[in-house]
């Protein structure tokens, strides 16, 4: 048990995938906050327009 443990902890191919693995979570929430963020600016400029809509449909 104790050298298949020395073994895992010399082992670089699990570090590295454990890097990528890093790496891709750091740019999906770069591109999830993004996203949000571009949401929230395409709402709040569309909000405007669709309430001037609203309007003028006659109450």
């Amino acid at each position: 048990m104790k050298i298949a443990f020395f073994q895992f902890v010399k082992d670089r191919c699990g570090a590295t995938a454990i890097e990528y693995a890093l790496i891709a979570s750091l740019i999906s929430g770069g591109l999830i906050a993004g996203g949000m963020k571009l949401g929230n600016t395409i709402n709040s400029t569309m909000a405007g327009p669709a309430q001037h809509l609203k309007n003028s449909q006659g109450d």
